[in-house]
């Protein structure tokens, strides 16, 4: 265990730089995206390999759909395959090309916090209401993973 003690002045931390991000992503084309620890040892950069690992992808990756809105495809995947696995994102957004675990995560969020707003609006159901709840538990996928009170 000692032999593989690192000074920590040696790691940097914080923003990464462009030079850095040039680095790694010049690594990850000649050598794929692996080994990430062999990064420090090489000397390329002071970074830990989980730092390079998340760096590449969460922010790096050339597929990643960074700030895109969910299609409806990718919302029907998300609802069914949060109802087989749970909440276990990192496994789901293997699913979902260019999805990290993150984007996943805050879509499912935002999704329940916006139905459960839907709800709140609709107040205590009189029997329109009720129509109206059957109508959009029928418009919006997934709406039935929601409690209702009644």
């Amino acid at each position: 265990m000692e032999g593989r003690r690192v000074e920590m002045s040696q790691i940097r931390k914080g923003p990464w730089k462009a030079e850095e991000d040039e680095m790694l992503i010049n690594h990850v084309n000649k050598h794929g995206p692996r080994d990430w620890s062999s990064i420090r040892s090489k000397g390329l950069l002071q970074r830990t390999g989980k730092s390079c690992r998340l760096r590449w992808v969460n922010k790096l990756r050339p597929n990643l759909k960074n700030g895109c809105k969910f299609t409806a495809e990718e919302e029907r995947m998300v609802i069914e395959l949060q109802a087989e696995f749970g909440n276990k994102w990192a496994k789901i957004a293997t699913y979902l090309p260019g999805r990290t675990d993150n984007d996943v995560k805050n879509f499912w969020s935002s999704r329940q916090k916006r139905l459960a707003r839907i709800l709140q609006k609709s107040g205590t159901p009189s029997s329109s209401s009720s129509s109206k709840l059957l109508k959009m538990k029928k418009e919006i996928p997934g709406f039935h993973d929601v409690p209702v009170e009644y």
